[in-house]
């Protein structure tokens, strides 16, 4: 997937998935996803989903921590480790 990079794959997802309606201009990459609830705990799960399915890696159990899951940027972070 190197049409795009991988925090701006994120973001558009994000912006389609859970910001429908709204222009997410405020969305950047350090936004805090779960602290200003942008994505809520099913939220997480969907966003797994299409990582797994995307980037075909795994999300281990370890890393479902908050903070993996708190920016785009800590989430391209991780994603970028587990494929490289």
């Amino acid at each position: 997937m190197k049409q795009k990079n991988v925090r701006e794959e994120l973001k558009d997802f994000i912006k389609e998935r859970f910001l429908a309606g709204s222009t997410g201009e405020n969305l950047d990459y350090d936004s805090k996803l779960l602290d200003e609830q942008i994505i809520d705990s099913s939220g997480v799960l969907v966003l797994i989903m299409h990582i797994e399915k995307a980037y075909n890696i795994t999300i281990d159990d370890a890393e479902l921590i908050p903070e993996n899951f708190n920016s785009i940027s800590y989430l391209a972070g991780l994603i970028e480790k587990k494929v490289s």
